[in-house]
């Protein structure tokens, strides 16, 4: 009896387990990817202008459509983005190009940028001005284009100014002088036509970079100053030429030089990585004598800040590190751009330079620099960087105002100066470098005297001259406005 029972219970759950069995559904077979495409081998796009890419997959049931964007060769001419919107950036081609998730199929589409042009685009653009002279001190000036036809799709213009450190324009065409030099202003036009006007743009003059700043260290009017710009061809480290350009005078001075002694000319003297905040101003009586203007404070009483001393007095340091911050943050660059041994520089922008002296384009010179500087107006091909000592050009000391620079023997201010008088004023030469020589207390500088020509290292509480730089070179055929 009880096997009968055992044997009915069994049949009765095994009836229910196929019953449920019957209810589900069969799962499908996987269907993988065999290939991938786009929907034509090469597209065009107008350039600006955006276009849809389309993949499609072999076979169309694939169990797993994801894919991501495997490449594109060439970004600049077109870019795309993850839902596959192309846009056209400038002419050209390139091939972009996805891989599947599934069976890493690959699928490549050549991309073409053409010219976009609107229905009816700009024939002629005409400026009322083709040129214009600045003096760097002058208003801005305003360029009026005038556009053909009048009823042009895209009547609007785009303008540029193909070297910012001479002038700027304004989306309107308000030109604004900036800085010594020749450059062309572009109106273009954005209707894909390609057409453009030029307006060629001269200004004389390079303005020191406090010359707007209100009160304070220019109470005086100390840095009412404006001045020119100097080229020279160099060797660099390859053996080929090329160009420098300087400022015509030492920061600070008055006047181009006559002599090596015009200490007129000699400007100001300043501590190392430290900004044009006053300390640095010299009255000059005669060419040994000079005076900080602004006195000096107690020695070893450093700043605690490289950014900002918060004073306008020159800090003498007599105990090692001779260094006038004791703010070690900013050691590397000092915050004039310059790189730790390194004959690089930082990018000439606000965040690197922000204690630079220099004119707006314009910075202190690296070691490397000077190096090659020295080597071109004296002839000394042997001259290094922390190498060469008591070497000599042929022509003697004035051999440095000789040169297109009218370098002077303008001094300096000693770390440990108890009074703020400047020393050896008509008998040597010194100009600081932004190179740090180490993270510590010294850094290059390019000095000269009868008995001596080097780039050699020192503590940075002394006080020298600074030669600027200009950042990006201008072209020997622009210094002739």
């Amino acid at each position: 009896m009880k096997r009968t029972v055992y044997s009915l219970l069994l049949g009765a759950f095994v009836a229910v387990l196929n019953g449920c069995m019957d209810k589900e559904p069969t799962p499908p077979n996987f269907v993988h990817v065999e290939s991938v495409g786009f929907q034509a081998a090469a597209v065009t796009v107008e350039q600006t202008q955006t276009l849809q890419l389309e993949v499609t997959f072999v076979p169309e049931n694939a169990g797993n459509k994801g894919y991501i964007w495997h490449n594109n060769t060439d970004p600049a001419v077109a870019s795309v983005n993850s839902d596959g919107l192309v846009k056209g950036l400038q002419l050209g081609k390139t091939t972009i190009s996805i891989q599947t998730n599934d069976m890493r199929r690959i699928a490549y589409v050549e991309v073409t940028v053409v010219p976009y042009v609107v229905p009816n685009p700009i024939q002629s653009i005409t400026l009322d001005n083709s040129s214009h002279a600045f003096t760097v001190l002058d208003a801005p000036f305003t360029v009026t284009a005038t556009v053909l036809p009048a009823d042009a799709t895209i009547p609007d213009l785009e303008w540029e100014s193909a070297d910012e450190y001479i002038a700027t324009v304004s989306p309107t065409g308000e030109i604004t002088p900036v800085g010594y030099g020749k450059c062309n202003i572009y109106a273009r036009a954005v209707d894909g036509s390609n057409k453009f006007a030029v307006c060629v743009v001269s200004v004389d003059g390079v303005k020191d970079r406090n010359y707007d700043v209100a009160g304070g260290i220019n109470a005086a009017n100390y840095y009412k100053k404006t001045y020119k710009a100097v080229n020279i061809t160099v060797k660099n480290d390859n053996g080929d030429d090329v160009v420098q350009t300087w400022l015509d005078r030492n920061l600070g001075a008055g006047s181009v030089a006559t002599s090596l002694t015009d200490y007129q000319a000699y400007g100001s003297l300043f501590q190392w990585s430290r900004k044009a905040d006053g300390h640095e101003q010299v009255s000059w009586t005669t060419s040994t004598a000079g005076m900080l203007v602004n006195g000096i404070t107690t020695a070893g009483d450093k700043s605690s800040s490289r950014l900002d001393a918060g004073h306008s007095k020159f800090i003498p340091v007599t105990a090692s590190p001779y260094d006038w911050a004791s703010d070690p943050s900013s050691a590397n660059n000092g915050l004039w751009g310059g790189v730790l041994l390194s004959a690089s520089h930082m990018p000439l922008d606000d965040e690197t330079n922000a204690n630079n002296p220099c004119p707006v384009g314009y910075r202190v010179p690296t070691a490397k620099e000077f190096e090659a500087m020295g080597r071109a107006i004296t002839g000394v091909s042997g001259l290094t960087v922390g190498g060469v000592t008591n070497v000599l050009p042929s022509g003697g000391i004035n051999t440095y105002f000789n040169s297109p620079l009218k370098l002077v023997a303008s001094g300096y201010v000693a770390n440990n100066t108890s009074t703020g008088a400047t020393e050896q004023g008509g008998d040597r030469g010194i100009y600081w470098a932004s190179t740090p020589q180490d993270a510590a207390s010294n850094s290059y500088r390019f000095m000269f005297f009868s008995t001596y020509l080097g780039v050699s290292n020192w503590y940075r509480a002394f006080g020298y001259a600074i030669r600027c730089i200009r950042d990006t070179p201008l072209d020997t055929d622009d210094l002739t406005l």
